[in-house]
């Protein structure tokens, strides 16, 4: 794995390609997204599951405007952090078995915590305990 730095480089570069475009097709993938969530079994990784299914609800609420608070850029990040967990080969093969959600997990916590106001905002609009889902710092 990348250090901090490199890997928050990776994210934000990343994420930047994301474009308003690519929130919509995302959403439309949803239903198959939140499929393979549901089936995440990662004993080391207790909260990824709820964290995906959030970064989930949160690009749904994106899209279909309610959050009209959020910027695209926290959006964007989200929306990566969904696309990266369905890709078929990223920094850690999941073919591994459960090692192989480490890196996903990684990426999906890290977003969290860089925008965690905006996401703490999100949940409380969502109904969610933010304290659920926010990774350890």
């Amino acid at each position: 794995m990348p250090d901090s730095a490199d890997f928050a480089e990776f994210i934000s570069s990343n994420s930047a390609k994301v474009t308003p475009a690519t929130v919509h097709e995302l959403f439309s993938r949803l239903p198959e997204l939140r499929e393979k969530v549901a089936g995440i079994e990662a004993p080391g990784f207790p909260q990824a599951p709820a964290q995906f299914a959030f970064l989930a609800d949160v690009i749904e609420s994106f899209v279909t405007d309610r959050l009209p608070n959020l910027p695209l850029m926290v959006a964007s990040e989200a929306a990566f952090a969904l696309m990266y967990l369905d890709r078929a080969v990223d920094l850690i093969p999941d073919s591994v078995g459960p090692l192989g959600l480490t890196d996903d997990a990684a990426v999906a916590a890290t977003v969290l915590l860089r925008n965690s106001p905006q996401f703490a905002e999100a949940a409380r609009a969502q109904g969610k305990e933010w304290s659920k889902i926010a990774p350890a710092e």
